[in-house]
């Protein structure tokens, strides 16, 4: 069936996803967010080439997140929220040839850095919950149009750097429940 749109949230779908469903030439929009779905997400994942919308969240996906999410050229929105993937390996999205803007892995069991290889048009980026440890990284700062970043319950550690001052569109900041620290005369955070 070569059908645009699958939007089946918020139902009691249950079972693994099947990797024919990406060999979909039509599909844009994949929404199974909030179902009973397990098992690890198909490696093929990527071979749908016109996905702009792909919303797993909310149930028990297990596994690492497959490499190949990197290789859909249009992926706009990409929640995988509140599964139980693992691994400290990401997808490895091109700054420059990307369109994602949207990216919610949140309240997983990642662990390892902090993942930074999205484009440099990402605007939203919610990474908590999980078990990333290490220091803020500098190349946060390469994703120029965020606007959210979200880091909370982490195991970060070290001094809030004071490079987070040149993300110019941020607006929000959670790092809540880290390791942190912040030297008053060190870091100055503008407010919007």
């Amino acid at each position: 069936m070569e059908v645009k749109s699958v939007l089946l949230s918020r139902n009691k779908l249950t079972g693994s996803i099947t990797s024919r469903l990406f060999q979909s030439a039509s599909l844009s929009i994949l929404a199974l967010s909030k179902n009973n779905y397990s098992g690890e997400l198909p490696e093929n994942i990527g071979d749908a080439n016109n996905i702009k919308v792909l919303m797993l969240s909310a149930n028990s996906f297990s596994g690492v997140i497959p490499r190949s999410i990197a290789d859909i050229p249009q992926l706009m929105l990409l929640d995988l929220s509140r599964n139980k993937l693992s691994g400290n390996t990401f997808p490895d999205f091109d700054p420059a040839d990307c369109s994602l803007f949207y990216v919610d892995l949140s309240s997983n069991e990642l662990s390892g850095d902090i993942p930074v290889s999205f484009c440099g048009g990402t605007s939203i980026l919610a990474l908590g919950g999980y078990k990333f440890s290490g220091m803020l990284p500098r190349n946060l700062t390469n994703m120029i149009m965020l606007e959210y970043l979200d880091l909370h319950d982490n195991n970060i550690t070290g001094n809030l750097p004071e490079f987070l001052s040149q993300l110019s569109y941020l607006q929000v900041l959670s790092v809540r429940n880290n390791y942190l620290m912040a030297h008053y005369q060190q870091v100055v955070l503008q407010p919007k």
